[in-house]
Parts: structure tokens; sequence; C-alpha cells
């Protein structure tokens, strides 16, 4: 059983790696199916020769958020994901614990140093779940896992039962960090379902499980890949209906690995404790975590658009860890979907639709169908209280609508400049309309080393002087703009907050019986 398991998790990832360059592939070739070949470029407005000179704050306030609204919700969100940790801690202790009384039944004698160890030796899974949850950042989540692992290993250690803790857990933890990276989160522990069901059925059907290998290909086999189909079918409607969230969804998913591999590599001798594990979890889950969704509709949502210059994947997916896993505890996060973002950010509904070849059912087609995508729009927390990121995909003549409608169903703006020259017509586009349409506080720009700092400075200079003299902002007198070089998660995070508050957002405290359940 533990081959099984195991070849299946080194097949998944070959294949789950050629279906990202797929989808990428796919989704540049959709992005410019529809471009135009004949652009008419309107004459640039006039100059306004009177305009005040635009200024550019870099200084990031070192006591966080300045308005007081914008102070509290920075504080919700730090809290939302601590308390967040703590729930999923107490479930993963409790499937622990479990996994520690089904190997208490074996009949051995355990004195309380083993008993101890035992709860020990299951936590490293819990210890994962709770690190995933807390810490947004990629490298403090390497510090955290070698903090935590050298905590058991001490712990093992004085109970003198190190072996056993690393026997049981270098092989899931491997096959995690296979399938589980910020790159194949989303496809590789869905394709583990159908590649584990695959082999166990061609197994069976060649006579390596029953002595009747035709009775097994032929009734056992099928009933293996019908179940697959069956649980397959059952995690796509369940994430769209929002029965559970990705995050809920991945750590099961982590919870279910380790508890099926102590059964399969008979570290506990009960052969349903990776059941009574998983049925712990959940059932601590469905109790305990909903208390986060009925907390979140207290409060109303502060929506994030997020802006970007597309092409570097690995920058974004940085930004979507560091800042996305932070605002989605307050609110959910729009963006036009690139090439760059089409994975980290693809959902499980997403991806059903990209293999099922109906990926042309996710691009926003013209202005009726943006229409009922916008009435449509997500902005229900999960089963957990975090919110969804929201994809739209465009054809090359339909972003630009979409992100003007966008513009004005948020709170905050976040351009994210990495990279920006030149080169980055769509970007100006956007950053006029930012300058005529939003209040200049909420938005916030982003810099870093490889941006064109000049000709940034040149084109917002050249896009304030062409503004209509009739628009409100045209007539700021002193016009300020938020400009962040390099700037730290949070105190990126606590400038959007300030934005949101200059943008609109107040908090609307109410009973949760007064809110809308979430969409079924």
């Amino acid at each position: 059983m533990m081959s099984i398991v195991g070849i299946s998790f080194l097949l998944a990832v070959p294949i789950a790696a050629s279906w990202y360059v797929g989808i990428r592939i796919v989704a540049a070739r959709r992005m410019r199916e529809r471009r135009t070949t004949h652009r008419w470029a309107p004459e640039p407005p006039p100059l306004r020769t009177d305009a005040p000179p635009l200024h550019l704050e870099t200084a990031v306030p070192s006591a966080g958020p300045r308005h007081p609204d914008a102070r509290a919700l920075y504080a919700r969100a730090r809290r939302s994901r601590m308390y967040a940790a703590a729930l999923y801690l107490l479930a993963g202790l409790m499937a622990a614990c479990v996994l520690a009384w089904c190997e208490l039944l074996s009949g051995e004698h355990f004195d309380v140093a083993e008993r101890l160890g035992l709860v020990l030796n299951h936590s490293w899974p819990a210890a994962l779940t709770v690190i995933a949850v807390a810490l947004p950042s990629f490298r403090r989540k390497l510090l955290a896992y070698a903090v935590a692992a050298t905590v058991i290993f001490l712990g093992m250690w004085a109970v003198e039962d190190m072996q056993s803790w690393l026997e049981a857990a270098w092989a899931p933890t491997l096959l995690l960090l296979l399938v589980m990276n910020r790159w194949l989160k989303t496809i590789a522990p869905l394709l583990v379902i159908p590649t584990l069901a695959v082999i166990f059925a061609v197994v069976v059907a060649v006579g390596g499980v029953m002595e009747d290998s035709w009775l097994g290909a032929t009734v056992l086999a099928p009933i293996v890949l019908a179940c697959a189909a069956i649980v397959l079918v059952a995690i796509v409607r369940g994430y769209e209906r929002k029965r559970f969230s990705d995050l809920s969804f991945q750590l099961g998913f982590l919870w279910a690995v380790f508890s099926f591999w102590y059964m399969a590599d008979e570290l506990v001798d009960v052969w349903w404790a990776a059941f009574a594990a998983i049925g712990a979890y959940g059932l601590t889950t469905f109790l305990a975590v909903p208390v986060l969704r009925r907390a979140a509709l207290q409060h109303r949502p502060a929506s994030l658009l997020v802006l970007r210059v597309f092409g570097a994947p690995s920058r974004t997916h940085r930004l979507f860890e560091e800042v996305g896993t932070r605002w989605r505890t307050i609110g959910p996060i729009h963006l036009i979907a690139g090439t760059d973002s089409i994975v980290i950010n693809l959902d499980i509904s997403e991806l059903a639709h990209m293999v099922t070849m109906r990926s042309r059912t996710l691009y926003v087609s013209d202005k009726a169908n943006l229409e009922r995508r916008l009435a449509g729009l997500d902005t229900a927390p999960d089963p957990d209280g975090r919110y969804r990121t929201n994809d739209f995909f465009c054809f090359d003549d339909t972003w630009k609508p979409t992100f003007t409608q966008l513009l004005v169903r948020s709170d905050a703006v976040l351009v994210d400049l990495s990279g920006y020259g030149p080169q980055n017509a769509g970007v100006a586009f956007e950053l006029a309309h930012l300058l005529a349409r939003r209040p200049l506080d909420s938005f916030v720009l982003m810099t870093d080393d490889t941006t064109n700092a000049n000709y940034l400075s040149a084109t917002l200079t050249r896009l304030w002087r062409e503004l209509d003299p009739s628009l409100p902002n045209a007539r700021i007198q002193r016009p300020v703009l938020r400009v962040l070089h390099n700037p730290h998660p949070r105190n990126l995070v606590a400038a959007l907050c300030d934005a949101a508050v200059a943008g609109g957002w107040r908090d609307e405290r109410h009973p949760v019986a007064q809110r809308q359940p979430a969409p079924a």
C-alpha cells in the first residue's frame, strides 16, 4: 500500500507540472485571441499649465494605519489569522490524540512518558497546519518548520523515541512538499486522487489484491475509479457552493496524507485509525471553524483591487502570499487574471473548467457577460472566515471595461509597478483612470529595484497634467500619491487599510442574523 501511495504522488508531480505549463499557454493564447489589429489612438488632451505639481509620498508610518477605522481594520486582519491558526491547531491536536489513542489500543503497555511521546509523535502535522495558517511568508514558514521540528525532536529525545518520529514524519512530509508547494498546491493535490485510484485499479486488475484477477478487473477496479470520480465531483461542487475554502481543502489533504500513511506503514496497528483521525479533524473544524465566519459576517468586508505589471510569476506569487493572505481575512480581492497569476490564484472550480476543456467559459466575452459576473461577485466569507480571490479572465478587447467596473467596486487599490517601464502601456491606462476616478489617497503604488523610477515619475506627471479640469481631483491644491518602495508586507497592508478608508469603506457592525447566507 505504501508503494502505491508513493508512486501516485511521484506521478502526480510531473503531470501537474505539465498541466501548469499547459494552463499558462492556453491562458496566454486566450488573452490574445481577440486582439484588435487596428487601434484608434485619440488625441491626447491639452496639458494643464496651471496644474499644481504632483507629490510622491514614500514614507511608511511606523505606527501603522493613520485613520482609527483603518487601525481597527488592520488589527482585525492580524487577529483573524491568529484565531484561525488556533482553531486549526485545536483540530490538529484532536486528530493527533486520536492517532495516539488508536496506538494505545494495540494492547502494549505504555507508561506516562511513552504516552506523551505518542501524542508528540503525531503532532508534527498539527505543527504544519498552524504554520500554514499563521505565516503567509514562505521564508518565515521555513524557519517555523525548522523550529517546530527541533522542538518535537528534542521532546522525542527526552522520551527516548526519536527514531519512531523520524520514521513516521519524513516520508509524508516529503510527499507533501512535492505536491503542496506554491506552484502546484491547487493542481497536484486534486491530481493525486485519480492517480492513486488508477494505480490501485491496475493493481487490482492484475490480481495484486484479489486472488481472482478477473473479478477484480471487472468489479473492484471500476468501483475504485467510480469512487475517485465521485470524490472529485463532490470536492468541486462543495467548493463552488462554499462548503469549504481552498485553505481548508489543503489542510484536510495534509491530514489525510499523514493519517493514511501512518496506517499504510503500520505505524498504527488499528486499521480504522486513519478514518478516526480524519473524522476527529473534520468534526472539530466543522464545529469550531464556523465561529470565524460568524465573526467575519459582523463586519463589512473591505474589497481590494490588485493591478500589476504582467510577466513575472515569482514576483506575483510573493505578492499574493504575503499581502493577499493577510487581506483575505478582512475582504475579497479582485484582479484581472494573467499568465503570472493564473496558477497561484487558480481555485478548484476554475481548475475543473480548465481540465474539462471549458476554459473559454471563464473569460469575459462581452458587456452583458461582464454585468452578469459583476452581479454575482463573491463578497461573502467562506466557512473559515476567509474571503476569496475573484479572478476575471479577459480577452484583449474586454479587459479595459472589466478594469473600469472593478475600479468602482473596490474600496482600496494596490498597483504593483515592479518591472514597470516604457513597454507597459496598459499600466499607464490604469494609472490615468486612477488619477481621474479615485481619491488620490485611496490607492497605493508599489515599486522595487526593477521599476524604471524616472519613467514612472514622468508618466505620472504627464497623466496628472492631462487630467480633465472638470474632475474633482483636478481641483486639489496639493496632490499627493503614496508610492512605497520595497515595503514590508505588514506596512503595505497598513497603507492599504488607510486607502480603503479613504475610498469610502466604513465598518458596519450588525448581528449575523441580518446578513445574507453564503450562496448555495
